[in-house]
Parts: C-alpha cells; structure tokens; sequence
C-alpha cells in the first residue's frame, strides 16, 4: 500500500475490487454534516474480515461488508482505521481515486487500456489534539 506523509496527514490508498466498492467504502467511510460541512468519522470499528472482504460497523450501528483488491490491502485498512478508532488520530479525507502500482508492477487500478478509474480509495488522517474531539466521539447515551 502506498503511504504518503504531508507534515501532519498520513495518507493511504486502499485498492477496492471496483469502483463500485470504492464508492461504497469512501461514502460509508467519513461523512460530512449538512449544517457545518465538517467532516465526521463514521466507521466505528472493522468487525471481522475474510480473505478479501472486509465489514465495518458505523456509527448508525450498521454494519457494511467491502470487497478490496487482496488481503494485503485488507490488512493495510484495518491497521489504519485501528488508529483511528482508538481515538490516536481522526480521518479528514475520504476519496475515491486510481489505483497505485503495486510493488512487482502490478497496476492496480489496470492499464491505460480500458482501466476503470476510480477503483480505489485514499484516506488521510491526522494526529489528534489533546483537546481535538470529533462529535462522534462521545458517547451520546449509546
């Protein structure tokens, strides 16, 4: 997986099984409220993963299965949204984009050639202030 880091922002881009599962996962992912336009954690935890399908429960209490590229990018998204539920850091952007090459070459987001863009996911986050609290973040009576 590829990490990009800009001063305080990691970045990661996580390659979905098509554009439809990056869609799903960059919507269900983080949310923006209507009223501020701030951006809100949604997923709450990664609930269980098999081989490359991965399910996340939100904050609405539902839970919602995607299918990534492999294992490793499966690996990749619940060891960083780990950080993120442990309240370490908090997510700030949630896109759909190309997929990155991987390490032998592989293109994941296909060739130049009948590519379908957009079949993957990057998300950033960034390290949490000591006094930084999303609305989210409280228990709210749950």
């Amino acid at each position: 997986m590829r990490r990009v880091s800009r001063e305080n922002d990691t970045t990661i881009v996580i390659p979905c099984e098509d554009g439809y599962e990056a869609q799903k996962l960059a919507s269900l992912i983080l949310v923006r409220d209507p009223d501020t336009g701030e951006a809100q954690t949604f997923v709450k935890a990664v609930v269980n993963s098999v081989g490359n399908e991965v399910v996340i429960s939100l904050a609405d209490g539902s839970s919602h299965s995607i299918l990534l590229r492999d294992e490793s990018a499966v690996e990749a998204f619940a060891d960083f949204v780990q950080s993120v539920t442990e309240q370490e850091h908090k997510l700030v952007t949630a896109r759909t984009c190309r997929g990155p090459r991987g390490v032998n070459g592989d293109d994941y987001g296909g060739s130049r050639d009948g590519a379908k863009p957009d079949d993957s996911v990057m998300i950033a986050k960034r390290l949490r202030e000591k006094d930084d609290v999303d609305s989210n973040d409280s228990d709210h009576g749950n």
